[in-house]
């Protein structure tokens, strides 16, 4: 049960820090506290990352293996759980507004594409260990992929590019495997509006 629990603290930094990384003082938006808005914008690049989210189902699946029918459960419920608690956490603490969760189906509905598929990678890692290296590329790839190098100057708001671009507009198309080593890992992450109290 270690490794469970293991999993389950790894997972709720993304969970809950990508939710408080939305917070948006006056400050910021005034342009005093340019040195506290790169902090908060480049933590969230880090949060938020897709191939970060995606890993979980990933490491979930290999825990959960070799059974490849628990790797596959196991990755879709620990994507699916991450995704309903951060849009949850994030109601709660005022940085979402009440349509959060229907604005975001597409990702609640997407869990069950990327989360089997990511389960079932961590689940055969364990005949075939090479699958494990989408996670270290796909950390690499992705911030050029998606164009989210952090600059030194962000603009006031939430975290944007990678770990915070407003959905459903610009959001990615669907959360699938043709798009692992690249555009899929910024597809996995929760895109949110930014409806917070400072963030209108």
């Amino acid at each position: 049960m270690s490794r469970y629990k293991t999993i389950t603290i790894v997972a709720a930094v993304p969970t809950f820090g990508y939710a408080l990384g939305h917070f948006t003082t006056t400050a910021m938006l005034s342009g005093e506290a340019n040195s506290l808005l790169f902090l908060r914008n480049t933590v969230g690049l880090v949060v938020g990352s897709g191939i970060l989210w995606a890993s979980m189902s990933v490491w979930a699946g290999r825990v959960a293996g070799p059974r490849l029918w628990r790797s596959i459960l196991a990755g879709t419920v620990i994507i699916f759980a991450m995704l309903a608690i951060h849009y949850a956490f994030g109601l709660l603490i005022g940085v979402f507004d009440d349509q959060i969760f229907s604005s975001n189906a597409l990702w609640m509905y997407g869990s069950f594409i990327s989360g089997p598929t990511f389960g079932l990678i961590g689940g055969l890692s364990h005949k075939f260990p090479w699958l494990l290296l989408i996670v270290p590329l796909g950390l690499i790839a992705e911030p050029f992929v998606i164009n989210s190098i952090p600059a030194r100057v962000f603009s006031p708001g939430p975290p944007s590019g990678p770990a915070g671009s407003p959905a459903p507009s610009s959001s990615h198309s669907a959360l699938s495997l043709p798009f692992i080593c690249g555009k899929l890992s910024s597809n996995l992450k929760p895109q949110v509006p930014m409806t917070g109290p400072a963030m209108k």
